[in-house]
């Protein structure tokens, strides 16, 4: 067998190899060429082709359809070097032994999945279905290239495993799973696990190898020939009397990268005798050539604002479409340390000029543990209390793939514990990763009804998909001791604050800005609304900032219909006069408290102000969603709709 077959070292397998003749590569990506020229001084085209693709190979990036580059995640617990990726576990399926090695012809995806030494976000991305091996030992010939490609595979329950086939373009088509290759031996294939969102902190960007860092540094010390440069022009007079001779070079090869743009010095030439040939343009050539000039700048400046308003409409279209009904890929983008805020010196616009409040939090000291306390998540129509026979924590089953490692979670810092049975504690994940985290509490965390309300919560938060909603990562709980109060739901955590702190530290914003900010959080209730969901803990607080934009965060979201309001200036009349049950009409008084806040900067009490400087259209529609009739406030629908009109400029006349 090949002394590389359990082995991804790629990069020694490429450095032993030399004197071959290669096809040349697609652009590589971007960032390839930037660190080579920061860090090595080196262009792409100073690497030997093996050293491209070592390089390319070391860095995660593999070849999907279409030449795409796409990049390799590893597991953030492992080594973190695609060296190590090879799959050298027992394969969890029907293999086939062939001539220099092993591989596999059915397999279990689950189990599979479970075992990948590496992932890959593959939503969007149009990748080719093969029915060759999903897994294979590497058998090529010490002298063979491999050539890394991303292809897909699918298992008998139509499940979905991306695998990274090393085949040499010379040798396709590959043969079928069940059958060994004909020709030399097969090449190593590598099952990936599927990423379920972009950013999953479970999984990290391969780190630089030692062999490849020497690679490059041995590269950077060979003396490079200059490459053909246009010549700098110098001051000279020409002798127009004598023939010029120009040399004949052979034409420049285009750049791959933008790394390998040489940019043209403008230089100044002496005058010479020519000049009486070239005489200066005449005043009405240059008027001309203004006229020209402004007529561009003008139809540019329109196709500018014009091209401003469409993406603006087509924004309020997006927030306005209740499609959202497929699995959460949230973004985050607020890894590491939080920075302080500060306003810009030099505003370029008005949201410029708004400085979101960060939460002053000291980093978690406590890592998890079987006997710390606990949280809460999602809501719907009905109580989940009785919504099924099942014991509760069976019911989370089905979400397997969002179950994250107890052990990977950590939480010191309280934020809110306005709620009876659960709390809400900031916390990291894989000691990297800022999180909300939300739990029950012990000694409520031993009622049927609470545990059963909690986990609705967690399977309502699974199907949540809204940019105005913070995205949901998944749940804990501890195995080893079985226990209900270790049951927590993970979200993002977003360090500008919540709504209030937002409002208190700028109160010179007007509605122009205020506007979008109320778009976001009517749209985020119309989503819940929607998909029949209830929120019964609509508060100020439950709205976190992600200038220019307000999120609604789902751990404040409640499956219980008593006790569930943790603000009385958000608890709808006919709540307080008969205990009547929360409903999507009381979501809707809650949010015109949200708007008098948002327009006051003050917060609510149980009889909501305005300022007086509130807009008339604002002032209708807050005077609807306050009505105590509950049967006259508008739908979260109607509130989109009047805040998008709003939002556009346009006068509100009532609801559409």
């Amino acid at each position: 067998m090949s002394p590389w077959g359990n082995r991804a070292d790629y990069v020694a397998r490429f450095k032993s190899l030399s004197n071959t003749t290669l096809p040349e590569l697609p652009t590589p990506p971007k960032d390839l060429t930037v660190q080579l020229t920061d860090k090595f001084n080196l262009t792409w085209d100073d690497l030997p082709p093996l050293a491209q693709r070592a390089l390319l190979w070391d860095s995660g990036y593999v070849l999907g359809s279409g030449n795409a580059w796409i990049q390799v995640r590893l597991p953030c617990t492992s080594s973190r070097f695609m060296a190590d990726i090879a799959f050298t576990q027992v394969f969890p399926g029907t293999t086939k032994q062939c001539t220099g090695g092993t591989r596999g012809v059915t397999y279990d995806a689950t189990a599979l999945s479970l075992k990948a030494t590496c992932a890959l976000y593959i939503k969007s991305l149009d990748l080719t279905v093969s029915n060759a091996s999903v897994y294979s030992q590497d058998g090529l010939p010490d002298d063979a290239v491999p050539e890394p490609r991303v292809f897909l595979h699918t298992a008998t329950d139509n499940s979905v495993i991306p695998a990274i086939h090393t085949t040499p373009r010379d040798q396709y088509p590959e043969p079928s799973a069940d059958k060994c290759p004909s020709v030399n031996g097969a090449a190593m294939t590598i099952p990936c696990a599927v990423l379920a969102f972009e950013n999953d902190p479970e999984f990290c960007f391969p780190q630089r190898s030692t062999v490849m860092t020497d690679w490059l540094k041995s590269i950077s010390q060979l003396p490079r020939s200059p490459k053909p440069t246009t010549p700098v022009p110098t001051p000279t007079t020409i002798n127009v009397s004598a023939p010029t001779t120009v040399p004949t070079t052979a034409p420049l090869p285009s750049p791959t990268s933008e790394s390998d743009v040489v940019p043209v010095r403008s230089t100044t030439v002496a005058p010479t005798s020519l000049e009486a040939d070239n005489p200066p343009p005449s005043r009405t050539t240059l008027h001309l050539g203004l006229g020209i000039g402004g007529g561009v700048l003008f139809v540019c400046l329109v196709a500018f604002f014009v091209h401003s308003w469409y993406r603006r409409r087509r924004w309020r279209q997006h927030m306005l479409a209740h499609n959202w009904n497929q699995p959460q890929y949230p973004q985050s983008a607020h890894h590491g340390l939080m920075p302080t805020p500060s306003k810009k010196k030099n505003a370029h616009s008005d949201y410029d000029t708004v400085v979101s409040p960060l939460q002053s939090l000291d980093p978690p000291r406590l890592a998890a543990q079987h006997t710390l306390n606990y949280s809460i998540g999602p809501s719907e129509s009905s109580d989940p209390s009785v919504a099924s026979d099942m014991p509760p924590l069976t019911r989370l089953e089905p979400l397997g793939h969002l179950k994250l490692a107890l052990e990977s979670l950590e939480w010191d810092k309280l934020l809110d514990d306005a709620l009876p049975a659960v709390e809400i504690y900031y916390g990291q994940y894989l000691h990297y990763h800022p999180v909300a985290i939300k739990l029950m509490r012990v000694d409520r965390a031993q009622d049927h009804d609470v545990v059963a309300s909690f986990v609705q919560e967690i399977l309502w938060m699974s199907r949540l998909n809204h940019p105005g909603i913070v995205g949901f990562m998944g749940f804990a709980w501890d195995e080893f001791t079985l226990s209900p109060s270790s049951l927590m739901a993970v979200t993002e955590f977003y360090p500008q604050g919540s709504l209030p702190a937002f409002l208190s530290s700028n109160r010179d914003l007007d509605w122009g800005l205020k506007g979008p900010l109320a778009l976001y959080v009517a749209s985020a209730l119309y989503y819940l609304h929607s998909i029949n969901i209830v929120h019964r803990n609509l508060t100020s607080q439950s709205v976190w900032m992600d200038w220019p934009q307000a999120k609604l965060n789902p751990l404040n979201i409640s499956a219980t219909h008593a006790g569930a309001i943790t603000s009385a200036a958000h608890v709808a009349p006919e709540i307080v006069r008969s205990a009547a049950p929360t409903s999507m009409a009381s979501d809707i008084y809650a949010l015109g408290c949200i708007l008098c806040e948002i327009d006051s900067h003050t917060a609510p009490t149980t009889r909501p102000k305005l300022s007086d400087k509130c807009p008339d259209a604002i002032f209708r529609l807050v005077l609807e969603c306050l009505d105590a009739d509950p049967r006259r406030r508008p739908t979260a629908k109607q509130v989109v709709e009047a805040l998008d009109i709003f939002v556009d400029g346009e006068n509100v006349g009532g609801f559409v």
